[in-house]
This record gives C-alpha cells, structure tokens and sequence, in this order.
C-alpha cells in the first residue's frame, strides 16, 4: 500500500499536478486517495529517500523545488554514474545479443510513445533504457546510486517537457540512444564518455535556460486527470 500511493504521489508531480515547492499534507493526500493516514506516512518517507519531497522542520513537508544548483548537482551526477556504468558494460562485455533486443525495442516503444504524444510514457521507456544498462553492470552500488537519482531526473525531464511544450518553445534533441547501443557493441568507450559529456553539458544548459526565463521553478498548472501540456508536446521531443 505504501509503494501505490508513493507512485500516485509521483505521477501527480510528474503531470504538474504538485508544484515544485508546494506543500502537501497527510490528510491531503489520504482525502484523495481514501485511504488512512499510515501508508501516506510511509509513503513520504519513501519519496523523501528519493529526494522527491522534503520535510522542513515545523513546517511540514513540501515536493522539492528546483532549482540551478540542485538541477547542475544532478546532472553531475548523473554524468559521473553513466561513465561508471558504461565503463563496467564495456570491459565486462556485459551484455549479450537478446539484451540488445531488449534495448532495441525499447527505443522502438519510446520512439512510439513519442510519435503518439504519451510524452510521460516515453520518458519512463527512456529511463527504463538506463534502468536495463546498470542492471547489466551487475554493480549493486551504481544500481543503488542510479536509484536514489532516478525519481528527480524523471520529473526534471516531465518538467521541462511540459514548460516548453506550454510556453511554444520547443526543441528536437537528437535520439542518442541508438549511438550509446552502437558504441557499447563496438566497445568504443571514448566515444561513449565523449558524447555522455557532451548530452549532459547541453541538457544542463537547457534547463537552466529554461528556468531562467520561467522566473519560477514551478511548471504551468494543471488539473487533475488533465495532464493538457503533456498531451500538447509534439512527437519526438524528450529530452534525455
């Protein structure tokens, strides 16, 4: 019970539905949900490991906000542990001929995704790309890291997907995932840590960006069950 209403908890800050730096209550939450207020406790406790929410002394408990710091800390670190992870894929050899299927047709569903508008959708098949690459590391720790981070780069991304799809400022990226799965089969680790850089350096930029003209760190507002920004991104424009 506590995991279903942390993941109804994240697929509201996801969708926009609660804003970075808004505060949320138990009973709030209970009300919505219908259920008591012992799987919501629980189920803060989990979002706040994840560094979704933040519990502030006396005040109550608040989905964090973003901001430059946080989001270029994040980024970081998300570089650092993808050259770990790419590194440990390529000298283990780790992964075999139906991994690369899997790989494969997961950038397949992501492209789908996108084409059809489920934006949300593709960028949790884009996360899952990653989630399957440090399975393959068999690196317990770098596993455990890219846990810890995965809840906040998957609302940044939402974030900034629905801010730009809202404000028609709208940018392509390219799709990088088929490179990352050619370099990987040649072993071409330089190529690897060279564009992993590269993508973070430009995605850090973006959002900074993106956040300097908002002049807030919160996304359009929308109603509940009405994800409309989401909806109205065109195909093909995560940004990973």
């Amino acid at each position: 019970m506590p995991e279903r209403v942390a993941e109804a908890i994240r697929t509201r800050i996801v969708h926009g539905q609660l804003r970075p730096g808004e505060r949320i209550t138990e009973a709030q939450v209970a009300g919505w949900l219908s259920v008591s207020n012992n799987p919501v406790r629980e189920a803060f406790y989990l979002l706040e490991q994840e560094g979704l929410l933040v519990r502030e002394p006396r005040h109550g408990t608040y989905v964090r906000a973003l901001d430059s710091d946080h989001v270029r800390d994040l980024y970081a670190v998300r570089e650092a542990l993808e050259q770990i992870c790419y590194r440990l894929l390529v000298e283990k050899d780790a992964l075999q001929p139906s991994d690369y299927e899997q790989l494969n047709r997961c950038i397949e569903q992501e492209t789908a995704a996108s084409a059809a508008g489920e934006i949300a959708h593709a960028v949790d098949l884009d996360l899952q790309f990653h989630d399957l690459l440090y399975e393959r590391t068999g690196s317990e720790v770098l596993i455990n890291l890219w846990s810890a981070i995965r809840g906040q780069i998957r609302v940044l991304i939402n974030w900034r997907n629905m801010y730009v799809a809202d404000s028609g400022r709208r940018h392509a990226p390219p799709h990088l995932h088929h490179r990352i799965l050619q370099y990987l089969r040649e072993g071409n680790l330089e190529r690897l840590v060279a564009d992993n850089k590269q993508r973070h350096v430009d995605n850090s930029a973006e959002i900074m960006q993106v956040l300097a003209s908002a002049g807030s760190v919160a996304p359009p507002k929308v109603q509940p069950g009405e994800p409309r920004a989401l909806e109205s991104a065109r195909p093909g424009e995560t940004r990973h």
